[in-house]
Formats: C-alpha cells, sequence, structure tokens
C-alpha cells in the first residue's frame, strides 16, 4: 500500500440516497449540492407535487422497501420502467414506484422524507470533519449484488439482479490479488452474522479471513490490522441473538 497510508478500512452500507441522508445539511457555510427544500415529484394520485421534508423516521416510514431492482430505478429515474429518456424532467418517478411497490398512494409520499442533522449526529459529524462525495453515484442503477460486486471487482460480471452465488464467480476480486503470492498484503473480512461475500466461490475456501465484528475493535487497539479491512454489517434482524439489523 503507497506510503504514507496503513490500513484502508471500507464499510459499505445500504440502499439510501445522499439526499436522503445528509441532503438537509447543505448550508451556506456547508456548500454540498444537497437540499433546497423546493424539491418535489409527481404525487401518486395525480394531485399536488410531493415537496421535500426533513421529518423522516428511523422505522417504520418505508415498510415494505422501497424497490430498487433495475426496472424501478428505470422508473423512478425515467418514470417509465424500459429507461427510455422522453424528454420529461428526469428523477420524478419515486412517489409513483413506491405507491406501486407498497400498494398505498399514501404511503408512495413517504420517500420524500429526509433526515436532518439532528436526526443522523453521528452521520452528519462524520460529514462535516472529514470528507463527503456529493457527486459520488451507485456504479449500477440497481440492487444490493452489483454494487457490491463493483466494489470488490471493479465490475458485476454484467449482472443487474440480486445474483448472489453465480455473479461473484466470474469476477476477479480485490481479494484474489491480495492472496497473489507476489503481494505481501493481507485482508480480513468483519461481520455480524450472514455475510454476502461468504457467497463467493474464492472466499468460500478462505473462511480463515472471516471474523466476527465483535473482534473489531480490539483487534484496532491491538495493531491486528491487515492493509485491507472490510466490514459487513448485519442486513437482518435476529432476535433470537439480541441483534438487529444495522445496514441502514
Amino acid at each position: 500500500m503507497a506510503s504514507p497510508f496503513k490500513h484502508l478500512v471500507v464499510l459499505m452500507m445500504e440502499n439510501r440516497s445522499f439526499d436522503h441522508m445528509l441532503g438537509y445539511l447543505k448550508s451556506p457555510d456547508y456548500p454540498i449540492e444537497g437540499l433546497d427544500g423546493n424539491e418535489t415529484n409527481l404525487s401518486a394520485d395525480g394531485g399536488p407535487a410531493i415537496r421535500v421534508s426533513p421529518n423522516a423516521r428511523s422505522i417504520h416510514d418505508l415498510n415494505p422497501d422501497p424497490a430498487h431492482e433495475f426496472p424501478d430505478i428505470n422508473f423512478q429515474i425515467f418514470c417509465n420502467p424500459s429507461g427510455k429518456d422522453t424528454g420529461q424532467t428526469k428523477m420524478q418517478g419515486f412517489v409513483q414506484n413506491y405507491a406501486t411497490n407498497s400498494g398505498n398512494p399514501a404511503q408512495g409520499e413517504n420517500v420524500m422524507k429526509c433526515f436532518h442533522s439532528g436526526s443522523l449526529p453521528v452521520l452528519s459529524t462524520l460529514a462535516k470533519k472529514y470528507a463527503v462525495c456529493d457527486h459520488w453515484f451507485s456504479s449500477v442503477p440497481g440492487s444490493t449484488i452489483p454494487n457490491r460486486l463493483f466494489a470488490h471487482a471493479a465490475s458485476s460480471g454484467d449482472s443487474l439482479t440480486q445474483d448472489a452465488i453465480l455473479a461473484p464467480a466470474t469476477a476477479k476480486t480485490i481479494f484474489q490479488i491480495i492472496d497473489d503470492p507476489n503481494n505481501d498484503a493481507t485482508y480480513r473480512i468483519y461481520s455480524s452474522g450472514a455475510t454476502i461475500l461468504m457467497a463467493n466461490l474464492y472466499l468460500a475456501h478462505h473462511q480463515n479471513k472471516f471474523f466476527d465484528y465483535s473482534r473489531f475493535r480490539d483487534d484496532c487497539a491491538d495493531n491486528l490490522l491487515p492493509e485491507y479491512t472490510f466490514i459487513e454489517p448485519s442486513y437482518d434482524d435476529d432476535l433470537n441473538r439480541g441483534r438487529f439489523a444495522n445496514s441502514q
């Protein structure tokens, strides 16, 4: 790893937009390309446009999850599932798509609710104290697996779907590069419970590289971190073990 860096730690979270999480941080003192509060989306029932608002809650607003497969993203951007550019204003299909997905036109409006700095104090403080990218877009306009493949391999193996088994096997990941005999770097993967990376056919035979996240803090203190560390959050609740999803 190039000097002066000794360790690279990557935490990749889930399925939230920049505006939803940090859009309301925009201010004269913090001139990110965030929200002015005047942004709107077409309503699901032909009524007045739905305005963005800073009143998102951490639970219950988005149940079920907003759809994020490739045709759904097309509809959210272009207002049609094929992604055809009809010349109309872009990014106007979020409310309609969520109303369809939830089966409730009124529920569709919830997708326009965003957080403010007081409701996300840790993330907002990190954004202000360090660097935040307001033009970092997903590699694939779609779901989790292909975008995580881009993080690991700079390619989704032509996959646009949640194919957790076949698609990873077609891509050469950073883990294989580090495992090259001519590379003296090492890596670790920390997770709590289920891990998407374990589905990778290469990593399935390298289970000694996986560690429970409960060890992460102590390993940092004991200087045991390798050159590259990838942290996987918990994607689902495990009530029997008292664990809750923390992947956003």
